[in-house]
């Protein structure tokens, strides 16, 4: 999970301030679940295709998102845990082949696989905090006015 805090305004409840992200969100996300201190999103797909298209199109980065009250601040969090598991599927595979298939030493059989690996988490971390903060500041100014 990579997340960040935004200050909660202290004359709005949770409902209300659950209420405004909601509408921040509405056209590109779908609610998940909607408790007393927790609100899920999950990304909006408009397209039929399919299955391997229907789980490359799932692995977008910003794909589940989630807001909690702890305290006085709103927890904005970007949960990523389909993306680690893909990528370290893909890890186990590169190790696999270049290990029994071309019989490479294990260090040989787990840096080839890992730099590539390791170049997509560096991208995709970069993508997801820039994603977290352009809507922090949207949604910073959607609730504090």
């Amino acid at each position: 999970m990579i997340y960040t805090l935004i200050d909660k305004p202290i004359n709005l409840s949770t409902d209300a301030i659950f209420g405004l992200i909601e509408l921040h969100f509405r056209k590109k996300y779908k609610v998940v679940s909607w408790s007393e201190k927790k609100l899920s999103f999950r990304k909006l797909y408009k397209y039929q295709s399919n299955g391997w298209e229907l789980i490359m199109k799932r692995l977008h980065s910003n794909d589940l998102v989630r807001f909690e009250v702890v305290g006085n601040s709103i927890r904005f969090e970007v949960i990523v845990w389909k993306q680690i598991l893909v990528l370290s599927t893909f890890l186990l595979i590169g190790f696999i082949i270049s290990w029994t298939i071309w019989e490479l030493s294990f260090g040989t059989s787990v840096l080839i696989p890992s730099i590539p690996i390791f170049i997509a988490v560096v991208v995709r971390y970069y993508e997801i905090k820039k994603f977290i903060n352009n809507e922090k500041t949207e949604i910073s100014k959607r609730i504090c006015t």
